[in-house]
Parts: C-alpha cells; structure tokens; sequence
C-alpha cells in the first residue's frame, strides 16, 4: 500500500527494533514476576504434557503452548508470542504504512504500550494476543501495492493459520475480514475512493488454520470438529441471562402439544446470569451437564428464534453495543491459586515457587490488584479511539485518501465484528475487546494526525 519495501532486506537496526519491541511487550510479566495467568490458562498449561481439551474448548493456543515442552517452563510461551507480535507490528509499518517515519512509530508504540492492554495481552497465557495478528496479517496478505516475495507470503499465511488456529472466534473475525475485503475490492473497481484488495491468500491462510485446528483438536480429543460443540450453549446461557429462555419455558411446558425441555423442571430456579448457569448452578450438571446441554441447546434457540425472532435480535443488538464500550485491560487478574497451583507442581515443578511469588498471586480480587488504576488511564483511551476512527473514515472519505480510508474503515469494521461475535454470542466481557482496543488506537494514532494536517491545509486553501 505505498513504496515497495520488500527491496530493502533486513538490517541490525531493525532486528534490534524487534528485539526491543518484544522486551516492551514483556514488561508486564517482568514487573510481575512471572507471566501473567487468566482462568482459560489452565487448559493451555496442561494440553501440552495431557492432550487433553475440554468439551468446551479447542486445542490450537494449546499446542502452540507446547513449546514449553523442551524447558518446562511457561516463559517460552509469552516471549515466542511476544516476538511474533513485534516481527508483525514490524512487518505492517512497513508494508501498510511505508511512509510512517522510524521514530514516530516508535513513539506510537510507547503510547500503545502506556495507554492500552496491547502488553498485557502479550504477557498473558491467552490466545487473545493474536486477534490483532490475525487483522494485520490479513490486511498484509491483502494489499496488491507491494510486492511481498515468496518467503514473506508463506511467513504471513502460516502466521495467519496460527492466529486462526489459536482461538475459533478468529475464524469467525478473519472470514468477515475476507467478505469486506471483498467488498472492498468490487467498490474499488466502481471508482470508490478505496485501494483495490485480493483475497486469494487470506482464503488459504485461513484455510490452512482450519485444517491445523481440525487436526490439533483430533490430536487431543481424537474427535475431528473445528469450533467447540458448545457454542450453541454458551448462546443459550445468555438467553437465560435475558430471561428469554425462561419465559420460552413458561410458554412450553405447561403446553401438553409442545417438545419438553430437559430445563422444565429448573425453569424457576434457573440464574438470571449466565456465567452462574454454566459454571455455579448444580442444576446444570442435574440434567446431563455438558453434553445434554449440546443436544438440547440448537433446537431450544431454533424454538425461541421461531417464536420471538424480534426479541432476539433485540437482545442480540443490546449484547453488541454493550460489548463495544466494555474493554477494561486485566480481566482476571488476581490469585491463581487454589486453581493452577495442582497444575504448576505437577508440570512446572521447578517453577512452582516464582508462580507462588508473583505478583498476581498477591490479589485475592481483581479488585485489590493494580488494574483499577491502570484502567483509569487505559478505559477512557481506548473508548475514546472508538469515536476518533469514525472521525478518520469521514474525513479520509472527504479527502479522497483511498489508503486511510480502506485502512480505518476495515479496523472499524473488524472491532464491531469482534464486538457481535464475542458479545452477542458468548456474553460480553472485557477481555474481548480488550484484545482489539489497541489496534484502534494504533489506527488513530497512525492515520488521523495526517488527516487533520490535510483538512487544515484544504481549509486555509479554502479561505484563500
């Protein structure tokens, strides 16, 4: 999208700049301690030694985890995700933003750094910190300006594959990807102010990630499947929480015509939260626990969707938007033990002592933890980066400026997307949009100042 710099090869200064980029991602495990756990940690930690998944979860971060497997140690896990980050963040200046000078991009990474979770997503044993990968490699994988060269192009689509792989919404996030480049690509043809894009290699990136996490979930579980049979539950779980599970129940079974539900029974007891359904009612576990609830899940939202389509899309509506302004760095950040401890003696033995010693062990509740402070500078950032993109598109649609524009609106469009998949879908959380705040603070941060600079100088060209 600018310059080709795929002719100038890789000198020191630019594997220093990796390097550094990768200790600034660390820096919240160092100040840690240690690196940083969420409560999903726990069947990453063990896959690697185990090869085994829950019913609820796929095996893609898992195996990519098992580079422990030589050292024992979890370390490897965030300094490999870390660096990859860097060599990603490195690439995409280059390529998407050729013209962005060394020491502004530095300065922007400091910001990002102070001002947005993007570091704590590094340092965390999460997939979470390859959802902006996955939109960058994808946009890089895009672009028809610059020539990438055979050992780039296979790099960034095995990179891709990794970061489909690592968790299943980002499949879901990367194939919206592919439809809006499209669509981008045939409004360019029409002349739109756009930069025209293909999607043949984000096709087979995201096709290689499929096949990689079909085989690593059979690799675990010996069960060939590509997102987790639970999805479906996890949608009915927030239906629960919006009372519209329970009113369906009213309607059917007391009905002597209608299919009974397996939940007829609990229909007055069940939680209006659906964190409590799926992981604290003891009547979930009554009726068949995991497994019943797959076979009972579809048909009961089919029902629902049948009968109160309006209703749904309501709620669907409400959970996106609620997503979208929920996105506070550090959830989950307090004690871990008493629930990975079994976990680090049995095989992180030599490490059980520093894990017992970090920081993050010292917070019974997130709520004693550093991380209301911290949110006090990252939330109002990252939530005011979401009118300030809207404000690029506008202004780069004004200006005519077919990169910034396709630039700003694909981010846009990516975190709303992430915003329904996660929100709608699974119940909105922090941790979700915390995941891809920071690349809409990256994209402000990058494309408004220009953009400004330009609506200046048109409007003292129009006052002249």
């Amino acid at each position: 999208m600018g310059d080709d710099p795929m002719i100038r090869p890789y000198g020191l200064k630019a594997v220093v700049g990796i390097v550094g980029v990768t200790l600034v991602l660390l820096i919240p495990a160092f100040w840690n301690g240690y690196p940083v756990f969420y409560f999903d940690s726990l069947d990453y930690i063990s896959l690697p030694y185990t090869w085994k998944i829950p019913i609820f979860r796929t095996a893609g971060y898992g195996v990519f985890a098992a580079v422990v497997l030589p050292f024992n140690s979890v370390w490897p896990i965030v300094v490999v995700q870390s660096a990859l980050l860097a060599y990603i963040l490195f690439e995409a200046r280059r390529i998407l933003l050729p013209h962005l000078g060394a020491r502004y991009a530095f300065a922007v990474l400091a910001i990002l750094a102070l001002v947005t979770g993007m570091p704590w997503l590094a340092s965390t044993i999460m997939p979470d910190v390859f959802t902006v990968p996955a939109v960058l490699l994808s946009l890089m994988l895009a672009q028809t300006e610059v020539h990438l060269g055979i050992v780039r192009k296979i790099a960034f689509i095995l990179l891709l594959a990794l970061a489909c792989a690592a968790h299943p919404t980002h499949f879901a996030l990367c194939v919206g990807l592919i439809l809006c480049i499209f669509a981008v690509d045939k409004l360019a043809a029409y002349n739109w102010p756009l930069v025209r894009l293909h999607v043949r290699y984000v096709v087979i990136g995201v096709s290689l990630g499929i096949a990689a996490t079909v085989g690593s979930n059979w690799l675990a579980s010996g069960k060939v499947f590509l997102t987790p049979r639970t999805t479906q539950v996890l949608t009915l779980a927030v239906l629960v929480e919006k009372g519209l599970v329970q009113e369906f129940l009213e309607e059917t079974c007391n009905d002597p015509t209608a299919h009974k539900s397996i939940l007829c029974e609990q229909r007055t007891r069940l939680p209006y939260d659906a964190n409590e359904f799926l992981w604290h009612n003891p009547d979930f576990h009554t009726v068949g626990g995991w497994e019943a609830m797959i076979k009972e899940a579809p048909w009961i939202l089919d029902e629902i969707i049948d009968r109160h389509p309006l209703e749904f899309i309501r709620i669907m509506t409400e959970l996106t938007l609620e997503q979208i302004v929920t996105l506070k760095t550090g959830e989950g950040f307090q004690s871990m033990v008493g629930f990975l401890d079994l976990e680090m003696r049995t095989h992180y033995a030599r490490e059980n002592a520093a894990f017992m010693a970090a920081r993050q062990q010292g917070y019974k509740e997130i709520e004693d933890s550093p991380m209301a402070a911290i949110n006090r500078l990252h939330a109002p950032f990252m939530l005011a980066s979401l009118p300030l993109i809207l404000v690029v598109v506008v202004l780069a649609w004004r200006q005519g400026d077919r990169l910034k524009l396709t630039l700003g609106g694909l981010v846009t469009l990516a975190y709303l997307g992430n915003s329904f998949i996660c929100g709608a879908i699974s119940n909105p959380a922090d941790r979700y949009n915390n995941r891809i705040a920071w690349l809409v603070v990256l994209a402000v941060l990058v494309l408004l100042p220009p953009l400004i600079k330009a609506e200046r100088e048109r409007r003292a060209r129009v006052t002249l």
